[in-house]
């Protein structure tokens, strides 16, 4: 793709994430994304089948983005519960500085969109591979649980999402001592 395809593909998948977030998938056509991203709404067609293939790969954009954050300070390569503790931050801050991002992934989850077999092409994503082999890693020490990974992030990122909406909205406002201990206490809780 040129510069110019790959700046109108960028404009249709952040025009289309405003808008969602804004007034959720249903209320969202096409004619407002291409409003929204300044392009015509045949161009949309150019980049996206359909709206649901469009609304597929804004979530695989977004979830790229948010599995490369949960990696910072290379977290793999620390022992657990470390390793989960720093994932829950990392998480915790991507969802405070990215509420967008976060709502749309929340939504997603909750929707009929997300299928599993789209959830599961994630695994040619580097960051995400990389985060279940360190899970597999740990359940193999016998350290965490042998749990769904839906489960694990469920007990952990979940919580760590939860918490930053809270933060978000004002509800709460957790010292960095009290968000430390809340990250061991959500890794300890996949411990076995």
């Amino acid at each position: 793709m040129t510069v110019e395809q790959l700046d109108k593909r960028s404009a249709i998948l952040q025009g289309t994430l405003e808008l969602i977030a804004e007034r959720g998938f249903h209320d969202t056509p096409m004619s407002k994304i291409a409003k929204k991203a300044g392009v015509s709404a045949g161009i949309i067609y150019h980049y996206f089948e359909n709206k649901d293939d469009l609304i597929h790969a804004l979530y695989d954009n977004v979830a790229g983005r948010f599995s490369k954050a949960l990696m910072i300070g290379n977290p793999s390569v620390m022992p657990y519960p470390k390793s989960m503790e720093t994932i829950w931050m990392n998480a915790f801050h991507y969802y405070v500085d990215n509420p967008t991002e976060a709502l749309f992934l929340e939504q997603y989850k909750s929707s009929p969109y997300a299928t599993v077999t789209h959830i599961n092409e994630l695994n040619g994503d580097k960051n995400f591979e990389a985060l279940i082999q360190m899970l597999q890693i740990n359940v193999e020490a016998g350290q965490i649980q042998q749990l769904h990974p839906m489960v694990i992030y469920t007990m952990t990122l979940g919580a760590a999402a939860q918490i930053a909406k809270y933060h978000i909205n004002g509800i709460l406002n957790m010292s960095n001592e009290q968000l430390q201990q809340t990250a061991n206490m959500c890794a300890l809780s996949i411990a076995k």
